[in-house]
Parts: C-alpha cells; sequence; structure tokens
C-alpha cells in the first residue's frame, strides 16, 4: 500500500512538472508574439539580416535616385617621400648619390662594390683565356678566373635584388643626374597596372604648399608587400635648386584620365564599421542594406566599383535614418 502511494505521488509530481513548462512555454509565445505586434504597429519590421520593411506611410519618406552612369575624373593619389637625391661631388663634380637612411646606402655601396668587382673578374678572365690560347697560362688559371667570376656576379645579383625589392632600380640610381631626386610611393595592388614606365607625375610637397614639382615613374617593383598589397614605385624629379632633400615627404598624382563609371549622390552613402553602404528599395516597403565599394569623386557623386548596377533604386533622402533602423541605432 505504502508503494503504491509513492507511485501515486511521482506521477503528481511528473504531472505539475510537465503543467509548470506547458505554461512558461505559453507565456514566452505570447511575449515573443506581443512584441512582434507591437513592432508592426510602429511601422518597422525587425532588421533581418540586412532588410529594413517600413510602413507605406513611413517608406514615402525615403526619396530615392536610379542608378545610372555618369562621368568622373579617375586620380591616382599616394603620398611619398624623398629616397636619395644626387649632389656634384665635391673634388670631381661627378654625382654623388646620398640616401634618406644608412640601410639603403649601404645597399646602394654594396652594389657598386659588387659590380666593380664582377667588371674586374670578367676581365681577368677574359685576359687568362686570352694567354691560354697563346700556352701562356693554364688550366688552373682559367678555372680560378672563372671562379672569381662566378663569386663577384653571385654577390652582384644579390645585391642587386635587395635594391629592385624595395622599388629602387639600381641602375636608375646610378644614373642620378645631379641636380635630381628619386622619389618613391607605395601604388596599390588593384591600381598598379594602370602606372607606366615614364609616366609624367605631379608633386606636392609638405615643406613648399604653394608649389607643384613634376616627375617621371622610372622604375616599378617587382614585388607586392603582403602586408600592405602594394607595390613600390620610384619617380625622378628635377631639383635644379636643391630645395628637396632626402626624406622629405609629399602627395604625388600619378595618373589622371576620364571615365565613365557607375555613380550615386553623396546623400546616398554611409559609413558603418568601417564599410560603406547605401540602401536599395526593393518595392514599396522594403530597402535592403548592400556594402559598395566607392573610387572616384566628380564633387557631387560617389563612383561605385562594386555593390549596384544600373537601374537600382538607391535612397538619396533621409539614408542616415535608414542605417540607425538597419544598425539597431
Amino acid at each position: 500500500m505504502e508503494n503504491l502511494t509513492m507511485k501515486t505521488k511521482q506521477v503528481i509530481a511528473t504531472v505539475i512538472v510537465m503543467a509548470l513548462c506547458a505554461s512558461c512555454s505559453h507565456k514566452e509565445e505570447q511575449a515573443n508574439e506581443g512584441a512582434k505586434k507591437a513592432t508592426q504597429q510602429q511601422g518597422t519590421s525587425q532588421n533581418d539580416g540586412a532588410t529594413i520593411t517600413l510602413s507605406t506611410e513611413q517608406a514615402q519618406r525615403f526619396e530615392t535616385v536610379t542608378v545610372q552612369i555618369a562621368q568622373f575624373t579617375e586620380t591616382l593619389r599616394a603620398s611619398a617621400r624623398t629616397i636619395a637625391a644626387a649632389i656634384p661631388e665635391l673634388e670631381t663634380s661627378r654625382p654623388l648619390v646620398i640616401f634618406e637612411t644608412q640601410d639603403i646606402s649601404q645597399m646602394f655601396s654594396d652594389y657598386t662594390k659588387n659590380k666593380a668587382g664582377y667588371e674586374r673578374s670578367s676581365t681577368q678572365l677574359a685576359r687568362i683565356k686570352e694567354l691560354q690560347t697563346n700556352n701562356a697560362a693554364s688550366g688552373k688559371d682559367a678555372l680560378d678566373a672563372q671562379t672569381d667570376k662566378n663569386q663577384n656576379e653571385a654577390s652582384l645579383r644579390e645585391s642587386e635584388s635587395k635594391l629592385l625589392q624595395i622599388g629602387l632600380n639600381p641602375q636608375k640610381l646610378g644614373a642620378l643626374p645631379v641636380g635630381a631626386v628619386m622619389m618613391m610611393c607605395d601604388v596599390p595592388e588593384a591600381k598598379i597596372g594602370g602606372v607606366s614606365m615614364g609616366e609624367e607625375t605631379e608633386f606636392e610637397f609638405n615643406a613648399f604648399p604653394n608649389e607643384r614639382f613634376r616627375g617621371r615613374v622610372t622604375s616599378i617593383g617587382n614585388t607586392i608587400d603582403p602586408q600592405t598589397r602594394t607595390v613600390k614605385v620610384g619617380i625622378e624629379l628635377p631639383n635644379t635648386k636643391n630645395k628637396i632633400k632626402p626624406g622629405m615627404f609629399a602627395y604625388v598624382r600619378i595618373q589622371e584620365r576620364e571615365i565613365q563609371a557607375i555613380s550615386v549622390p553623396h546623400d546616398a552613402v554611409v559609413s558603418a564599421d568601417a564599410k560603406t553602404f547605401v540602401f536599395v528599395k526593393k518595392d514599396a516597403t522594403t530597402f535592403e542594406r548592400r556594402a559598395v565599394t566607392i573610387g572616384a569623386d566628380n564633387g557631387t557623386e560617389f563612383q561605385i566599383i562594386a555593390g549596384l548596377e544600373t537601374g537600382d533604386k538607391v535612397v538619396k533622402v533621409n539614408a542616415i535614418l535608414l542605417k540607425g533602423m538597419s544598425f539597431g541605432y
């Protein structure tokens, strides 16, 4: 009888627990449904991903413009610094190249020494071979001369490679005329295809804000920096008055061309979380937040490189309000 009582108690306890769980679940569903209805009554649904749905009355506040093609002047503007300057050598008046840093100076000095060593060993090998044909030199002499040349060539290639790796053409540096400087700038990987040898450039130096200096591209790096995804570009610049000093900073404009591209008004673009967005109207009451990549600026519109197509309808009035709704501000 006692066992039956215990079983009865267990059954009753289980029924009570199940009833409590069902009650809590029902209350939670009612709360969620109530929150959903309240949001709908306010005219804005919860942001599902990158989409916002408004009431018809609210949607009318967001005027749109149809995405079209516009004309832009595309200019590549980058920061630059003076790597080297050629000044007259004190005794001979020949060009003496001075550098921004001791490290670059040492690399160029190593290159110059290795080049001289290679030229000397090449001349020596040619002389030994000529003597060998006249039986005036042994095979060992020729072998030693060949080994010496090979070693000097390896050293020359190594020092040349170090300079090329940082975007400096050693031949161009060696031929830098008196009264000229070598500038260096970093060009984004995506833009390097538009830079060509001999292209004209224009510089604005921090030290000379009211002056413009023109130069030409003389070297383009052979490697891409894995951290910044940029390529080093060298530019030779006249410096007849010796105003520009190694280490000076400037801004350079490398390319300027007219292009036709997709555009949107400035007011249509918003920024958040280090990204750029616009809001595309999908139907009468629905707006989609869409990330875009902007390019040139013609003063009133941004070039859109990626993210939109012609015919899209983009919000141009009150886009900042949609930004707040979209990100929950």
